[in-house]
């Protein structure tokens, strides 16, 4: 499973991420460019709250045109995320169970509003779905604070800890309690935190 976490760029591991069975991805981080630390393969992309950029497409479509998609729609009640999804029939786009979704939130989050990351998701649904599960660039909040926020922003000087501040993201996400929820897992064995 490999997040967007600047951490990823400490270390070449690339070629041990596409050595994998399996390559869960979260969002739409580019790989063709940080293929030596993120790795080239991917056999899933797991993607929250698609935007739809017009009618019956999302704009995600466009990017991985061929791709297999997890669909992370957050909200308890039918939206555009499922009107989109439905309505253009994607056979190889599936929506994550909300059932599921409903679990995992129960496992990362402390507050009444607040929603799981989407890494986080995809880590939980590589578990359900794979014997083993290497977890990489996912930040547990333990990086140092001149990582950058994600591998393909370093440039723009964002840091880890500004990712965790972003102004609003903070009302939705519990940052701390997906972090917990990560080193837990990789404490017990359930996953291997690479990175």
């Amino acid at each position: 499973m490999v997040g967007s976490s600047g951490t990823l760029l400490h270390k070449s591991l690339g070629a041990e991420i596409d050595a994998h069975a399996a390559v869960f991805r979260v969002n739409s981080a580019p790989v063709t460019r940080y293929a030596k630390y993120a790795g080239a393969r991917t056999t899933v992309r797991v993607i929250a709250s698609p935007h739809a950029a017009s009618g019956t497409r999302f704009h995600e479509e466009a990017c991985f045109p061929n791709a297999t998609v997890y669909v992370v729609c957050d909200r308890p009640f039918v939206y555009s995320c499922h009107n989109v999804l439905y309505a253009s029939r994607k056979p190889r786009w599936h929506q994550i169970n909300p059932f599921f979704y409903a679990a995992v939130r129960r496992h990362t989050d402390k507050r009444v509003r607040a929603i799981p990351l989407t890494g986080v998701v995809a880590v939980a649904a590589a578990v359900r779905q794979c014997g083993t599960v290497d977890v990489y660039g996912l930040s547990t909040m333990h990086s140092p604070r001149t990582t950058c926020s994600y591998y393909w922003e370093c440039r723009r000087g964002k840091s880890d800890a500004w990712y965790h501040a972003r102004p609003g993201d903070a009302a939705f996400h519990d940052f701390r309690g997906n972090a917990h929820t990560l080193l837990r897992w990789n404490a017990s064995g359930v996953i291997r935190i690479r990175t």
